[in-house]
């Protein structure tokens, strides 16, 4: 028994091109597919960093905030320290110039220093 091969045709220059017509044929409507679908992945990576850049703008002016919160605690804290300051001044000073002497009936009387 013998096979009988099959006899293929040989390819021709005309088959040839007819082929590589249909593979850039396919190419070229795949491209269409692939450019939206690089458009949609795109505008995810500039979403994504405006979320990211608009997280950071937030924490900077929340720093900023809690930076000028902690300054006015600051600054109210040094007014009344002086403010105290000026009572206590106020009142060595008037005691300064005065001096407690005790009395017969055991009473202290003030007597201005001079």
């Amino acid at each position: 028994k013998t096979v009988k091969k099959e006899i293929k045709p040989k390819t021709t220059a005309s088959s040839n091109s007819q082929r590589l017509f249909m593979k850039l044929q396919d190419s070229m409507a795949l491209s269409c597919l692939k450019a939206v679908q690089q458009a949609y992945k795109n505008r995810a990576q500039v979403e994504g960093q405006a979320a990211k850049m608009d997280q950071v703008l937030l924490q900077r002016h929340q720093h900023k905030v809690m930076l000028a919160r902690v300054d006015a605690i600051k600054n109210a804290s040094r007014i009344e320290a002086l403010h105290q300051r000026e009572i206590d001044d106020t009142k060595l000073r008037d005691n300064h110039y005065r001096l407690h002497v005790p009395g017969r009936n055991g009473h202290s009387a003030l007597i201005p220093l001079l």
